[in-house]
C-alpha cells in the first residue's frame, strides 16, 4: 500500500476515533480502530541512531543495531512475527543476540519463539575472537514473567519462555558499545513489567507502562494496580530529560501509539491522577459504582483515550479505579 495513503488512513482513523469520543460512543470508536489495526502492516520509525521502532505489530516493538548484533524489545503478536523478522532483517543482517521482554502479554511476546530462534547466543560470554556459540537468542524478563507463562494452561510455547530472568530491581548490560538498564516498576500492568534504557542513545521502551493512544489496563490478577502505573510514570519521568521547551531530549516507544518524550509522559501521568482523584472525591460522597460510572469521570479525556482502550471498556477502568481505592478505604 503506498505510504501516502498509509498516512492518510490513519489520520481519518483519528479523525473518527475523535469524532466517536466527543458523542461518547468509546465501544464503536475502539472497533474501528482496532479493524484499521488489523489492516495496517508492521511498519518501521527510526527512533534516535541506532534504535528503531516497529510498530503496528500488536506491541510496539523496540530494535536496536550494531556491530555486535541486534537487540530487541518485545517482539508483537505472533500472527505479526514473519513480518517483524523481515523488517530486522531490512535493518541489519547481523545476529539476533537479546529478546528483553517487559511483561507477559501475548501481543508483546507472541512472536518470542521464531525471533529467539532466528537469532544466535553469544558463547563464552562474548569473548572476541570465540565462536562457540549458542542457539537461538537469549531472553530476558523479570523473574515473575517466567512464573507466569509456566504457570499458564495450556502453557505457550517453551521455545518462547525467558532463558535469563532476574528478581532483583534492575538488570544491566552493555550491547553495541551502549549501556542498557531493565528496570522493574512493580505492581503496575502487572508484577513483572521493565522499562527499558538505552543511556548512549536516550532513549527508552516502556512497555505497557505507557500507552499514548488508550487508557492503561492493569491486570488486577497478575498484581497490576493503577497505583502501580502511576509509580511507573513517575519512575519513567524521573529518567526523562527535555532538550527545548519542554521537547524532545529523552524519547520514549510506549507499549501502544505513538512514540513520546517528557512532557507527553507527564501529561499521561496527569490525566490518571486527576481520574483517580475525581473518583475517589466521589467515594468520599459515597457514591455507588453505578453513580460513578453514570457521572462519567473520564468525559474530558475520552477523545484522546477512550478509541484505544480495547482490553476493557472505560465504565471497566472506572470500575477497577474503584475497586482499589475502596480496598485501601478511598485514601490517598
Amino acid at each position: 500500500m503506498n505510504r501516502k495513503i498509509q498516512i492518510v488512513r490513519r489520520r481519518v482513523v483519528a479523525a473518527l476515533a475523535l469524532c466517536a469520543g466527543l458523542m461518547g460512543s468509546a465501544t464503536v470508536s475502539a472497533s474501528s480502530v482496532a479493524n484499521a489495526e488489523a489492516e495496517q502492516a508492521p511498519w518501521v520509525v527510526p527512533v534516535r541512531e541506532n534504535v528503531f521502532a516497529i510498530m503496528g505489530a500488536g506491541g510496539n516493538v523496540t530494535v536496536q543495531i550494531g556491530d555486535s548484533g541486534v537487540l530487541v524489545v518485545d517482539t508483537g503478536a505472533e500472527q505479526h512475527v514473519d513480518q517483524v523478522i523481515a523488517l530486522i532483517r531490512r535493518l541489519s543482517d547481523r545476529p539476533i543476540r537479546y529478546l528483553i521482554t517487559t511483561h507477559d502479554d501475548e501481543e508483546h511476546r507472541g512472536g518470542n519463539p521464531q525471533v529467539a530462534i532466528a537469532g544466535v547466543k553469544f558463547g563464552s560470554m562474548g569473548a572476541p575472537g570465540v565462536t562457540d556459540e549458542q542457539p537461538t537468542a537469549e531472553i530476558i524478563a523479570h523473574e515473575n514473567v517466567l512464573t507466569s507463562l509456566s504457570s499458564r494452561e495450556p502453557a505457550p510455547p517453551f521455545e518462547g519462555w525467558p532463558t535469563s530472568t532476574f528478581f532483583t530491581e534492575s538488570k544491566s548490560l552493555s550491547f553495541n558499545q551502549e549501556g542498557i538498564d531493565i528496570l522493574l516498576t512493580p505492581k503496575a500492568h502487572s508484577d513483572g513489567d521493565v522499562l527499558v534504557y538505552f543511556r548512549r542513545s536516550n532513549v527508552i521502551s516502556a512497555g505497557d507502562i505507557y500507552t499514548p493512544d488508550r487508557y492503561p489496563y492493569f491486570d488486577v490478577a497478575k498484581g497490576g494496580s493503577l497505583q502501580g502505573v502511576i509509580d511507573g510514570l513517575n519512575r519513567l519521568i524521573d529518567l526523562t530529560i527535555t532538550e527545548n521547551m519542554q521537547e524532545g531530549g529523552t524519547l520514549v516507544v510506549p507499549g501502544h501509539g505513538r512514540i513520546g518524550n517528557e512532557s507527553d509522559v507527564v501529561e499521561y501521568r496527569d490525566m490518571l491522577t486527576i481520574v483517580r482523584n475525581y473518583i475517589q472525591e466521589m467515594i468520599r460522597e459515597r457514591r455507588s459504582l453505578a453513580e460513578i460510572q453514570k457521572a462519567r469521570p473520564t468525559f474530558g479525556f475520552d477523545p484522546l483515550y477512550a478509541a484505544g482502550t480495547s482490553e476493557w471498556t472505560v465504565e471497566e477502568f472506572v470500575a477497577a479505579i474503584y475497586r482499589e481505592l475502596t480496598q485501601k478505604g478511598g485514601r490517598r
